[in-house]
């Protein structure tokens, strides 16, 4: 079998590729894509499926609109090199730790079993303790414990500020309790020495985030909790544990790490069969040499449809990830904050294909999904 597939790539025929005609039936999504979640993500066994049908391996594969790293990842278990690109710092953030591999498990579970004895007692108390005594106490706390939390930093009020009832920092979105777990937490993170394990546990924080704070609503529908995809607080707010949620958002990273190590192992090599970068795809050329790619496979933001550094804010400052006026101007959406028009999108999108055709190897082959 290896054999025969070596043989193959051996006789590997760029310009006798046809393109793929028949239905790939979407699988529901792996253990590795349940880590964290995002505004979009597409199906990884089509990805997959369209990188091995397009070049061969350790070819270079490129997606300029990574988003949550279903191209990354997939050309990596299929081994392809590849370049990683998105503007958002929450996108690349959580392409990498997906990616990274191999992780050790044992470490890593040391380091959260130290965070859980020091933090979970405290917690399960904050939750014991009524709201009006945490609301008297709560910035005596903060300062008491050298607690870093986000404060006045705005929420886009475009088209959000009637939802959001008045809501106009990241601070508000969440209860008192919430930002002094959330706060106990980060900074436990942050005292880990190792750095792949700080990292990988502030994925695990950074998955928290969806589900604790006032947006979030934990009744069950068929297909689980229910959330909103913007900043908006429903009228009866559920103030669920921190720890209860951040321990279970880990156990599926754990989850997810041992299936890319498996799948990915020792290949994932970082700045070699692994490079990314939070950059804008209107300026590929500018870190990406010309004429080294292989493939792109890529799915552009479509219009309207979701402002990305809009709908991240609340991530990145936690995170402390930054995002400019400059990065807000690149970003290829129409509407958001700035108010972008249809012609902006249009011309910043142009760009990204120019700039694609630039490193795109001149015999090889780019897949776009706009739906």
């Amino acid at each position: 079998m290896q054999e025969d597939l070596e043989n193959k790539e051996k006789q590997f025929d760029y310009n006798k590729i046809e393109t793929i005609r028949k239905t790939i039936v979407p699988q529901k999504h792996a253990d590795r894509y349940s880590m964290h979640m995002y505004f979009t993500r597409r199906p990884y066994n089509v990805v997959q499926n369209y990188i091995k049908h397009f070049c061969k391996q350790d070819d270079v594969v490129l997606d300029p609109f990574v988003g949550t790293g279903v191209t990354a990842v997939e050309s990596l278990i299929s081994r392809r090199k590849t370049v990683s690109v998105d503007l958002a710092p929450l996108s690349t953030f959580i392409t990498k730790m997906i990616a990274v591999s191999p992780t050790d498990i044992e470490s890593l579970n040391k380091d959260f079993l130290n965070v859980k004895t020091l933090l979970q007692p405290d917690i399960n108390k904050i939750y014991r303790t009524s709201n009006s005594s945490i609301d008297s106490d709560f910035k005596k706390i903060i300062k008491d414990n050298s607690l870093f939390y986000p404060k006045d930093i705005k929420l886009p009020q475009i088209g959000s500020a009637q939802a959001t009832k008045g809501y106009i920092t990241v601070d508000q979105l969440f209860s008192k309790k919430q930002l002094i777990s959330l706060s106990m937490v980060l900074k436990e993170i942050n005292n880990i020495k190792k750095k792949e394990n700080r990292e990988l546990l502030k994925f695990a924080f950074s998955s928290t985030l969806h589900y604790t704070n006032k947006m979030f609503r934990p009744e069950k529908t068929a297909s689980g909790p229910t959330s909103v995809y913007r900043y908006w607080v429903p009228k009866e707010i559920s103030d669920v544990n921190v720890w209860d949620y951040y321990e279970r958002r880990y156990k599926l990273v754990v989850k997810g790490k041992q299936e890319t190590n498996e799948l990915i192992g020792n290949y994932y090599k970082e700045n070699d069969t692994f490079k990314i970068f939070n950059k804008s795809a209107t300026d590929l050329t500018k870190y990406i040499p010309e004429n080294s790619v292989d493939y792109i496979f890529t799915d552009p933001p479509y219009g309207a449809n979701i402002a990305y550094l809009d709908l991240s804010i609340m991530w990145n400052a936690w995170l402390g990830f930054k995002v400019t006026e400059k990065d807000k101007e690149l970003e290829v959406i129409e509407g958001g904050q700035l108010k972008k028009t249809q012609q902006n999108y249009v011309n910043l999108l142009s760009q990204t294909f120019e700039e694609m055709y630039e490193v795109l190897k001149k015999d090889r082959w780019m897949s776009v999904v706009f739906h």
